[in-house]
């Protein structure tokens, strides 16, 4: 109960409730202000439909305000080019059938320019299906298609000055979104210390956990630093300091949990049971928890006292180290003693940085920059980016390409959809057309998995709407009360699009109910026509997701060389940075220079890398929720998926290591350049590689597991490489 409403205080001061917030009251103004000033209900409401167009487009995310500004207006524009031709073509039902899958085709290709795009095509297609529901003469057509584009307009001015008033509301929260998800991933490592927990099941979780924490901490990368702004006062506002101090101990942090890594499995063999073992878990825990408690209060813009205390635990831990080394462990098995000093100073250097966090959320306004507050050139690289340009366009348009299957699948369910409601079905069905049009679109994804979700999910919100709804109507209601609870619904509707969807459709759905059952006074019967028609549109939906699809098992083994190959370039750029260490230079600020541009390969690198195992590992468990007749090879790519994250993190602690020496011993460079081999498959060099039979301390152990990591990532890479694999492109899968 308690994990549940700390979900909900989660929920209310996210980014997601202030936008789904923002995004409802842009709405309802153009038909307020309309309504209540000039008693012109039936232009406001046109209004609003252009104002929540434009609001669909604006989602929180990683966008700079002023590409979310551009989005904005070209998705108004093209909207309001999208109602008029098809509230034109809506009296001709042969006109109307052309238009209206031809546009939902062209609509379903933008998803090719990402996550953006996509939103344009959701706009789009909602005016599309609200223009084609009744036939208007040709003039109303396009005085309402004039009113949508400046509700949208609208919409698109209320948003840019709500940005710049509450700029650090929305960085702050979406920092916080970070946080959130920085202290579930810590909670995961915790459970890799206890021994009752399943180690493959500890890794899976970890894995999933670290997918969602990367892609947090993109969206808050490309927020903070696209959004910085170049007036050098404003650049020294407090405010800004703390977001900025905040945003760097982060990537500390991140930098330490992700980039270590430790043999669990000769941890849990040789301390099963031991107090270490327990006393690492709680000090993970704990920090976890603090991390939540400080991403909460930062959310809040509070200050906070701190709970959860690990000197206790750190300090037991040494006790612990003491009496091994008492015992002459760092004797008889210098490894493990080893592995447990690493242990203890990563727990230390990772507590540091959760009390960082901590110290700069309580800061006061005069608090001294980290680093320099400002955006240098080489923080660019580490921005995501969207190709719009037409190119990407067509070069898409082949059979090989997920994206123009995914067009075929929407357009052939399109045409399903029309053809049911306007010819098969009784007459009276025809106006239900629009609604299971728009169950189709909202329900079909480009994958299987994603679309078999969202049917269950829309079908169930759609349900539980419509039983709430009758409720709300057999209640007898003020008409105020009413129009609080349909605003109510909004909010949460927006806010809740991308956290929950069943919840999110459960809430339009009483929206959209009560808003017609006002319109059409005492008609109760359309509660259940709507509850119909979504069912209608979620068999059609689920039909057609099974014409041309691309099954997960044909992407995963690009995927998965796409990943070996970010490895390899992040190992390649890992030892030209160690040589730049080793080298002599003429002068300290030469040497200063080429160690920062080596670290700086080796940190964009790095960020290659989690994104490649990120859409790898998401494509992964996308597979497991398809047929099992497609869940082909399932072992083999769940090794391949756990040995490459291994090896990313041995990679990573090595080279930590190896850059505190002087120069690198001969063996652990043979074994890197046998590592850099067994990534790129090539056999022939590897056949008559020699192995040392010696790796010098107190890297023995982690070279080995390095090794061992590359050759069964490499035997798993052989094993899937034979499968079909299907046309990769990263803006699709």
């Amino acid at each position: 109960m308690l994990s549940q409403v700390h979900e909900v205080r989660k929920f209310f001061y996210s980014h997601f409730f202030l936008a789904g917030l923002r995004q409802a009251i842009g709405m309802f103004i153009p038909a307020v202000l309309l309504g209540l000033l000039f008693q012109r209900f039936d232009i406001g409401i046109i209004a609003t439909f252009g104002a929540a167009c434009t609001a669909i487009i604006d989602q929180p995310g990683g966008s700079a305000r002023r590409s979310r500004r551009n989005e904005m207006l070209w998705g108004s524009i093209l909207a309001c080019l999208t109602y008029t031709l098809t509230g034109l073509a809506a009296p001709h039902t042969s006109l109307l059938f052309v238009l209206v899958i031809s546009l939902t085709f062209l609509f379903s290709m933008f998803s090719v320019f990402g996550k953006r795009g996509a939103l344009i095509s959701a706009a789009c297609s909602f005016l599309m299906i609200l223009s084609m529901h009744a036939p208007l003469p040709p003039l109303t057509v396009l005085a309402q298609g004039g009113i949508t584009l400046l509700g949208g307009l609208f919409y698109l001015a209320y948003s840019d000055v709500l940005s710049k008033v509450f700029w650090y509301r929305e960085e702050r929260q979406t920092l916080a979104d970070s946080l959130f998800a920085t202290a579930q991933y810590v909670q995961a490592r915790a459970d890799l210390y206890n021994d009752k927990i399943p180690l493959d099941d500890c890794y899976r979780n970890l894995i999933r956990l670290q997918s969602t924490m990367i892609d947090k901490h993109q969206a808050t990368r490309n927020q903070v630093i696209r959004n910085m702004p170049k007036n050098q006062l404003a650049l020294e506002n407090p405010l800004r300091i703390r977001i900025w101090n905040t945003f760097i101990n982060m990537v500390d942090l991140l930098d330490i949990l992700v980039a270590t890594h430790s043999d669990y499995v000769v941890i849990r063999q040789k301390l099963a049971g031991s107090d270490i073992m327990l006393f690492m878990h709680d000090t993970l825990a704990k920090l976890s928890m603090e991390l939540e408690r400080s991403a909460l209060a930062f959310a809040r813009g509070r200050s906070i006292e701190p709970r959860y205390s690990v000197k206790a635990e750190l300090r037991a831990i040494d006790y612990e180290l003491q009496q091994y080394k008492a015992n002459h462990l760092d004797e008889q098995d210098g490894e493990t003693y080893t592995l447990l000093l690493q242990l203890s100073r990563r727990l230390k250097n990772t507590h540091q940085c959760v009390q960082d966090i901590f110290t700069n959320i309580n800061a006061g306004p005069n608090t001294a920059p980290m680093a320099a507050v400002r955006r240098p050139r080489y923080l660019s690289q580490f921005l995501s980016r969207n190709e719009t340009r037409l190119g990407l366009l067509t070069s898409n348009l082949t059979l090989k390409s997920p994206t123009f299957r995914y067009a075929i699948r929407v357009s052939i369910a399109a045409f399903c959809a029309m053809s049911l409601a306007y010819f098969i079905l009784p007459e009276a069905f025809v106006s239900h057309a629009y609604w299971i049009l728009m169950t189709c679109l909202l329900i079909m994804k480009p994958g299987y998995a994603i679309t078999k979700q969202r049917n269950r999910w829309r079908l169930i919100g759609t349900l539980i709407g419509c039983f709430v709804t009758v409720a709300l109507i057999k209640l007898n209601f003020t008409l105020g009360v009413y129009f609080g609870i349909m605003f109510f619904c909004m909010v949460l509707a927006n806010g809740l699009l991308l956290l929950h969807y069943t919840a999110s459709t459960m809430f339009i759905s009483i929206f959209v109910l009560l808003a017609f059952h006002f319109l059409r006074e005492g008609q109760m019967l359309l509660i259940g026509e709507r509850a119909l028609d979504t069912l209608i549109g979620s068999v059609i939906a689920y039909a057609c997701s099974y014409i041309l699809p691309v099954w997960e098992r044909q992407v995963l083994p690009g995927l998965a060389k796409v990943s070996a190959q970010a490895t390899k370039n992040y190992l390649d750029s890992c030892l030209a940075y160690l040589e730049r260490i080793y080298q002599d230079y003429p002068t300290p600020e030469a040497q200063q220079a080429a160690i920062e541009e080596g670290r700086l390969a080796v940190r964009l690198n790095r960020n290659t890398l989690h994104i490649a195992f990120s859409n790898y590992a998401e494509a992964f468990y996308r597979m497991m929720i398809e047929p099992r007749s497609q869940q082909q090879l399932l072992p083999e790519f769940n090794h391949l998926m756990v040995q490459n994250h291994i090896l990313a993190s041995q990679i990573a602690a090595c080279t930590a290591t190896l850059a505190g020496l002087e120069n690198m011993p001969p063996n652990v460079a043979l074994c890197l350049k046998k590592t850099q081999l067994l990534l790129e498959g090539n056999t022939e060099a590897l056949q008559d590689f020699p192995t040392p039979d010696y790796i010098e301390r107190p890297m023995s152990q982690a070279i080995k597991q390095m090794l061992d990591s590359a050759e069964a990532l490499r035997a798993a890479l052989d094993q899937v490489s034979g499968k079909s694999v299907a046309h990769f492109n990263p803006h699709t899968v």
